[in-house]
């Protein structure tokens, strides 16, 4: 393509920063994915899925929601080659922030320092995205392989290279492998790329014949990707596993998340709530409003310098639009908690970069002290709810694994020899106790089945957890040995 970049040197000491930061993130992330327990969702995918055969994981001929493909793929490989520790079978998973950390880096990099530097902190110290990057699901793995596709979207537009577009559809597919409603960020990526390519080519910047290349190589990168997905999304459908949880409004249930995330620590009353909502349409408005504006104006620089803008608003206003399409004809429900968490770094972005514009407007005090105090109060909240036990959505099994260890420690203080004894639980704790009883090799210990909770006789004495005394009320109330 012709036209050329004009980029401001990237400062190293930036650079360094953004290093020294991300190797703290991925830290503790690591010791928090070491030293958490497993959660219900975790050890039910370990419990049900890592025994299939790597085809029938990769036909998803087992298809529920707890079961995501890349995931439960990578967790089989990682149980072969390291063992049933929670830190092997978490390990895609930090890969994948490791991912992540690289292409926020890239993405923030050609914006002023203080900008990039609040930006990548605020993408990076999101505690209930964090937490998601130290669970072995899907989701961690699908925002790390979205923002390197957001990445190369950006690439293609700017430079026009064949390469950037194939590995947007890579980094794509493999997104939606790890969480299937990753399918419409492609879907609109795909989208927002013509948009902005027919827009170059519209003002003069891009060679019409161009396209040709261009359609060509995504037909062919479109029919590989359905290939793949073809199989595992049919069975998925087949089954009608597509329960999401949102049952109300869009705003209610998808921006709602959005928002708690980050400010993980307040507790946010309905009106300062749709005081969010407005504003954050007014942001999403303001972005399409500027990129149209300028492409009326015929800038061509603004669509090659600021490319990340409009390529970001397009691809959350369209996945927004897409899922609430597939709502109204399809009644998929809704996306809400950890589902619609996916469309935060978009939204994060879209704001960093518009402060980076308004920076380079002259507004230098007022953006780069915004972005400085976003930044602090991300880094504040996330180091008061992000550890081993602390979890937005799996807090009752934050100290599941103790208790198996206080059950097995009570065994051995009674010095049981009889047949093996029975612990009744509830479905909440069943899987995470039949993981931790697998791991822990405590055959004397009987496989734990819900449906035989009430036949168990009562303990002559409580089992007592010696930890924090607020965490004591996620021990199974109903816990009992026979």
């Amino acid at each position: 393509m012709p036209t050329a970049i004009v980029r401001e040197a990237i400062p190293r000491n930036v650079t360094i920063v953004m290093a020294l930061m991300g190797l703290t993130i991925l830290a503790a992330s690591i010791y928090r994915a070491a030293a958490a327990s497993f959660t219900h969702d975790e050890a039910f995918s370990y419990n049900h899925y890592i025994t299939l055969s790597y085809v029938e994981i990769l036909s998803h001929t087992h298809a529920f929601t707890n079961n995501h493909l890349l995931n439960t793929l990578g967790m089989k490989l990682c149980d072969q080659l390291f063992g049933s520790s929670e830190i092997a079978l978490r390990l895609p998973n930090l890969l994948a922030l490791a991912l992540f950390l690289y292409y926020a880096a890239r993405l923030l990099l050609k914006l002023p320092p203080w900008i990039a530097i609040g930006g990548f902190v605020v993408l990076g110290t999101n505690s209930f995205m964090l937490e998601l990057f130290t669970l072995a699901r899907g989701y961690g793995i699908s925002f790390g392989f979205m923002l390197m596709a957001l990445f190369h979207l950006v690439r293609s537009v700017q430079k026009g290279r064949l390469r950037d577009i194939v590995l947007f559809h890579l980094a794509s597919v493999l997104a939606t492998l790890g969480n299937f409603t990753l399918l419409n960020v492609h879907l609109a990526g795909l989208v927002t790329l013509y948009i902005v390519l027919i827009a170059r080519v519209a003002l003069g910047d891009v060679p019409r014949k161009y396209l040709v290349p261009v359609t060509i190589t995504i037909a062919a990168m479109l029919a590989i990707s359905t290939a793949v997905l073809w199989m595992p999304i049919r069975h998925t459908l087949e089954q009608n596993t597509l329960d999401f949880g949102g049952k109300s409004g869009f705003f209610s249930s998808t921006v709602s998340t959005w928002v708690m995330s980050l400010f993980p620590t307040l507790h946010i009353v309905e009106p300062v709530m749709i005081g969010f909502y407005i504003m954050i349409v007014l942001i999403t408005l303001c972005a399409l409003g500027a990129s149209i504006r300028r492409f009326i104006r015929g800038d061509v620089a603004f669509l090659t310098q600021w490319t990340t803008l409009p390529v970001v608003a397009f691809v959350l206003t369209l996945t927004c639009l897409f899922m609430e399409i597939q709502h109204f004809l399809f009644g998929v429900d809704r996306l809400i908690g950890r589902f619609a968490l996916f469309l935060l770094p978009l939204l994060v972005l879209l704001i960093v970069e518009i402060l980076a514009l308004q920076h380079a407007r002259g507004w230098k005090k007022a953006t780069s002290t915004g972005m400085a105090l976003a930044a602090l109060w991300s880094a504040i909240s996330c180091s008061r709810s992000f550890g081993p036990y602390h979890s937005v959505e799996w807090q009752y099994d934050v100290r599941t694994k103790d208790v198996v260890a206080a059950i097995a420690m009570d065994m051995n203080a009674s010095d049981h020899h009889g047949p093996p004894v029975h612990v009744g639980v509830n479905w909440l704790f069943e899987p995470t106790m039949n993981f931790y009883r697998i791991q822990m090799g405590l055959e004397e210990i009987q496989p734990l089945d819900k449906k035989r909770r009430n036949r168990c006789r009562h303990l002559s004495r409580r089992i007592r957890f010696c930890g924090r005394p607020h965490y004591r009320r996620w021990i199974p109330a109903n816990a009992s040995l026979s």
